[in-house]
């Protein structure tokens, strides 16, 4: 903590659990923090802030057999900026639902898109997408964080520790 402090005095932090909490006041300070504990090879996650994540929305109304390129395209021309269209899929059946997950880059424009009630000529409804469940890191299995942020190295593949 005296190495981060001696480069961040303005830092502040928390101790939970295994883990210490850092907290920043800007932007600046949190991409400024990612690039210190980077250089000092420190394991460590970080949540992205609200700003700079992504807006996911969900789109019901459409027809299951809907072309993801043709909603892009649709939403394109409506003026919004798409980052990936994609249908998602019955967790039991494994069969593809009439409902598609938008995810668009954070912008005054398309902050927009819960205002639009028609999409290919149809009524649709236009949701926010709710995380049901907890997050889990794909890199190293921990919980409350995704791979993209994530800096800790993984342990050892077959569960143990080493002894």
């Amino acid at each position: 903590m005296k190495t981060l402090t001696d480069h961040m005095p303005q830092l502040r932090s928390k101790m939970t659990g295994e883990y210490f909490k850092l907290y920043c006041d800007t932007f600046d300070q949190y991409h400024e923090l990612n690039r210190i504990l980077e250089l000092l090879k420190y394991e460590f996650y970080s949540i992205t802030p609200k700003s700079e994540s992504p807006v996911k929305v969900v789109i019901e109304g459409l027809p299951k057999d809907s072309k993801t390129l043709d909603i892009h395209n649709d939403l394109l021309d409506l003026g919004f900026t798409v980052d990936r269209v994609s249908q998602l899929t019955g967790r039991i059946t494994n069969q593809l639902l009439p409902v598609f997950m938008v995810t668009l880059p954070r912008n005054i424009n398309n902050a927009n898109i819960f205002q639009v009630n028609k999409l290919s000529y149809l009524t649709v409804t236009i949701e926010d997408y709710d995380i049901k469940g907890v997050t889990q890191c794909y890199q190293c299995q921990k919980f409350n964080h995704t791979a993209s942020n994530c800096r800790i190295t993984r342990g050892p593949s077959n569960g143990r520790l080493p002894d």
